[in-house]
């Protein structure tokens, strides 16, 4: 069924139905609390641009007595990232009849409904692209799967050769390569290894913004093998947090970083001795939709769910997203590491019919809608890091 804006229901009620939507959805998309926002007004296309701060290099040269201390002005190093956004929606029906001019108590109940569908669905979309998107690590520390190389032979947008990539054909398979170097034209962007041929040292990946050339630094990391068994733990929380600090991530405006996880993840590390309820420091800082507490200098935010993949042994899967795959995703991540388009943007999201505007001859039934135009963007991977882990069933 095709929803369209009706323009029957007075202003007042649309508003109220519109403000029910957000107050409900919003709340569950947990992640887009961190992210660089941008708006989508009507009539602006379906593009939005993003903005990449890159980090400046580090300068020794004393500065001169002189008018200009000796330094030349230089730009801010910055790229526009732009995303396409699309939209999402559904519409279910109701028997209660809808009134144009009040607020109906029956309505407003499956606007909640629907609102909880719509924030579940973005936060969905949100923990795919961040998920699939950050610099990757293992819980389980397994080097096996993990390697930091460089590209030793100039490839294309889709092929990575690098002479240390030793391993059998496919090892590499479903695998995810961040490239790390500031200096690169890739830096800050992850893509998925789709197929490794061993006698060339060469892995196709997805499609890249540029070719990979040589000096290109990057980390690769398969989740083959992960285990429910392989939790997070301190230490591993700890290097994920000098991954950041390495790539010169910025913490959150309290200093600390993010990390966001499901009840099955907490569910493992809530009992160790660095563990800090929310509870014990709520009164002294604000705090952030579905916090936790704090641990190893990270504060942890909990979702209703974080993506996951296959971590099995069949290369045709390997690293595709599963609902019940036993890698779980932990994203840790710092300032500017993702943007998203802001759910207040736009278009009205929700849609009331009723059996007269649906074109009922008795007019027995109505319908309520939503409908978002949306879209989440990693800006910089490196900003951002992935444990691949299991979590205790």
């Amino acid at each position: 069924m095709s929803v369209t804006q009706t323009t029957d229901l007075a202003p007042e009620v649309q508003a109220a139905y519109d403000k029910r939507f957000l107050l409900t959805a919003k709340p569950l998309m947990v992640a887009e609390q961190f992210a660089q926002k941008r708006t989508l007004g009507q009539g602006k296309g379906k593009t939005v641009r993003f903005t990449r701060y890159l980090p400046l290099p580090i300068r020794k040269t004393p500065l001169t007595e002189t008018a200009d201390g000796g330094i030349t002005n230089k730009a801010l190093k910055t790229q526009e990232i732009e995303a396409t956004v699309a939209q999402y929606g559904d519409v279910v029906e109701i028997s209660e009849m809808a009134s144009k001019t009040a607020i109906d108590v029956g309505v407003k109940e499956k606007v909640n409904i629907v609102a909880q569908q719509a924030g579940e669905t973005m936060n969905a979309l949100i923990n795919e692209v961040i998920g699939k998107g950050f610099l990757r690590t293992r819980a389980d520390g397994d080097s096996t799967y993990q390697y930091e190389g460089t590209v030793t032979t100039e490839g294309t947008k889709t092929t990575l050769i690098c002479s240390g990539l030793t391993q059998i054909d496919d090892f590499w398979n479903g695998a995810y390569v961040t490239f790390t170097d500031p200096q690169d034209k890739n830096y800050g962007v992850t893509v998925k290894v789709t197929d490794f041929v061993a006698s060339t040292d060469t892995a196709t990946v997805e499609t890249l913004p540029f070719k990979t050339v040589v000096g290109a630094k990057f980390r690769i990391v398969s989740g083959y093998g992960t285990l429910a068994t392989d939790v997070i733990s301190a230490s591993v929380i700890k290097k994920a947090v000098r991954d950041l600090k390495r790539n010169k991530a910025l913490p959150m405006v309290d200093g600390k970083y993010i990390a966001i996880v499901d009840p099955d993840i907490s569910y493992d590390f809530m009992n160790d001795t660095e563990w800090k309820s929310v509870k014990q420091y709520q009164d002294a800082k604000d705090i952030y939709q579905g916090e936790l507490g704090e641990w190893c200098g990270v504060r942890f935010i909990e979702a209703t769910s974080i993506y996951r993949e296959d971590a099995g042994t069949t290369a045709a899967t390997l690293g595709d997203a599963s609902d019940t795959g036993n890698g779980h995703i932990v994203s840790v991540l710092g300032k500017e590491a993702f943007g998203v388009v802001e759910l207040e943007g736009g278009e009205k999201k929700i849609f009331v019919k009723n059996g007269n505007e649906l074109g009922q001859a008795l007019e027995l039934t109505g319908t309520v809608g939503w409908k978002v135009a949306f879209t989440a963007k990693v800006l910089n991977a490196c900003f951002g890091v992935n444990i691949i882990c299991g979590a205790t069933a």
